[in-house]
């Protein structure tokens, strides 16, 4: 049967929450860079509170510090820097790390570059940085995945990008991951450390674009978590609209979030098709899916969603994590049909004259049978036209053939098969002695091949006879000459 052979992908944004065990491990064949943006403005030398407190870029530069630890280890695993003030100050690119780089990153991040100082050109920052990070992409669309956090305390002060130029990038990568079938490998965060009223990213215009965490009112930690959701296996014609979905969580979620349970929806087509909750635990997970009975089934290409709502769910601090993940999927068309003529199942095998036939052909969801027979014999359908009802007449190799009729574009072939129908024939028993008249006489009469018979009727001469069972007994013969003995046997409804 056709299957799901699908990537879905699910980034959530960076939580605030105070983690201090590694990120784990992200699976083998899959990369992920973790991109900070790091306001270094004059601004960012102001204290995070009225009440004195750190000041803001050493909150920053401690948790960037603490987060470089806890990134997932493995190959795969890619950090890059960018600080920015009025202008990009330096940017530092690790495509894997151990702890050499582990260390150097830090060293960079406690220079001279991440100092507060200048103007905010933050837009100028975002959109260089997002180009950097869908060049990396495009080399490996469906295996490559971008974590972007933004970490800033006020709006944008350059007369650079516009707010305009920022939401064209942003809908550039979002056609671009729709052309390769990747949407959400590419998710970004602004952490805004001076209250809701100065966030610069994700108002109202970016919300879309770009999940807010408000940490003004505590020392910011930024954690980036990754869930990597694959589907494995659906077939394409669902019996009796109901099937299951399979996907295979591999998480490199911290442990207080790993045991979170998240809401999911399914759509296909726009009907909505499953719902619940999948855990954040890594391993095989099963979700039901049921379509509903106005669904005409997957007779081409057909488009689908699994919604998350990330939104729902908070971490041990309180803080969401990032708004819903739509990933979209695409269940290929259904097969064309192939007809076996060994899988036809004839009941009885060799019926009788008049006898009830029953034929039937393994239904296929979704599709109608179309049986014929070639004499253009009455047939009674059942199970969408996949199994019949009929009666022959004569004897004799009786030719049916079969047909699916699915919708366009799939198409079917056409198999026929032979009814051996059988004659059924009355004998009457010799009598085993020349008969006289006055003699008594017993007749007896059978059918080949046997079958019930309902009753029989017996002529003698032309004469009816009482006797409506297999045996004729008369007592004594009245008749001389030659005799005329006629039977007919009235087989039961289901024989014939």
């Amino acid at each position: 049967m056709p299957k799901i052979i699908a990537l879905l992908t699910l980034w959530m944004a960076p939580a605030v929450v105070a983690q201090d065990d590694p990120c784990g491990t992200v699976p083998d064949g899959v990369e992920v860079r973790f991109v900070f943006v790091v306001d270094c403005s004059g601004s960012m030398g102001s204290r995070v509170d009225d009440r004195g407190g750190p000041f803001r870029y050493e909150v920053v530069r401690e948790e960037l510090n603490r987060q470089i630890d806890l990134l997932p280890e493995g190959d795969g695993v890619g950090l890059y820097l960018c600080a920015f003030s009025d202008k990009i100050k330096t940017t530092l690119n690790y495509e894997s790390l151990d702890d050499t780089q582990r260390q150097l990153a830090k060293r960079k991040i406690n220079g001279k570059d991440f100092e507060p100082g200048g103007e905010t050109a933050l837009r100028d920052a975002v959109i260089t940085t997002l180009r950097d990070q869908q060049r990396w992409l495009q080399q490996d669309p469906t295996q490559r995945f971008v974590m972007v956090v933004i970490l800033t305390d006020g709006k944008d002060s350059n007369r650079g990008a516009s707010e305009a130029d920022l939401i064209r990038e942003f809908e550039r990568i979002k056609r671009f991951e729709q052309q390769f079938s990747c949407a959400g490998h590419l998710t970004a965060a602004e952490v805004y450390l001076n209250g809701s009223a100065n966030r610069a990213l994700s108002n109202k215009r970016l919300a879309g674009f770009v999940q807010g965490i408000d940490a003004s009112k505590k020392a910011v930690q930024i954690l980036p978590i990754s869930v990597l959701v694959s589907s494995t296996e659906m077939t394409a014609h669902p019996m009796a609209g109901r099937t299951t979905l399979q996907l295979e969580v591999n998480s490199s979620c911290p442990k207080e979030l790993v045991q979170l349970r998240c809401p999911y929806s399914i759509e296909v087509e726009g009907m909505r098709v499953g719902s619940g909750q999948i855990s954040l635990k890594n391993g095989r997970q099963e979700v039901n899916l049921e379509f509903p009975s106005v669904f005409q089934g997957f007779d081409k290409e057909t488009s689908g969603v699994l919604r998350l709502d990330i939104a729902s769910l908070r971490s041990d601090s309180g803080q969401p994590l990032t708004g819903p993940q739509e990933i979209p999927f695409t269940i290929a068309a259904a097969a064309n049909i192939e007809l076996d003529p060994n899988r036809v199942n004839i009941q009885p095998p060799s019926p009788r004259v008049g006898q009830t036939v029953t034929i039937s052909y393994r239904e296929v969801p979704g599709v109608p049978g179309v049986w014929s027979r070639e004499d253009g014999g009455a047939l009674e359908s059942f199970n969408s036209g996949w199994t019949v009802k009929t009666r022959f007449n004569s004897p004799g190799d009786q030719t049916l053939s079969l047909t699916g009729a699915p919708k366009a574009p799939r198409s079917s072939n056409s198999i026929s098969i032979s009814v051996p129908v059988i004659a059924t024939e009355v004998q009457i028993a010799p009598v085993s002695k020349t008969l006289s008249t006055g003699d008594p006489v017993t007749f007896s009469a059978s059918v080949t091949p046997e079958a019930d018979v309902a009753r029989w009727r017996w002529e003698l001469n032309g004469m009816k006879q009482a006797s409506t069972g297999p045996e004729l007994k008369i007592d004594a013969l009245d008749q001389s000459g030659n005799l005329r003995l006629e039977v007919s046997a009235f087989l039961q409804s289901d024989s014939g």
